[in-house]
């Protein structure tokens, strides 16, 4: 579920995702994870999404170029 968080800037983030974690309606848990840009960042991660995009990237276009007669 979401609540609202009463943040009132404008770019700021307005709900944030709970679940209930027992019959009590009271007893819930924040959901958290790593945002995209902060998985781009990390050094790691970075290099196999660059690495990633270079192999993938080549291979899409070929594909479409072939699809509409380019090639």
């Amino acid at each position: 579920m979401l609540l609202p968080t009463g943040n009132r800037q404008e770019g700021g983030t307005n709900y944030i995702p709970f679940q209930r974690v027992s019959q009590n309606r009271k007893h819930i848990k924040a959901l958290k994870t790593v945002s995209l840009p902060q998985m781009i960042d990390n050094e790691k991660v970075r290099q196999n999404i660059e690495e990633k995009i270079k192999t993938e990237s080549s291979k899409r276009l070929e594909h479409h170029m072939r699809r509409y007669g380019m090639i």
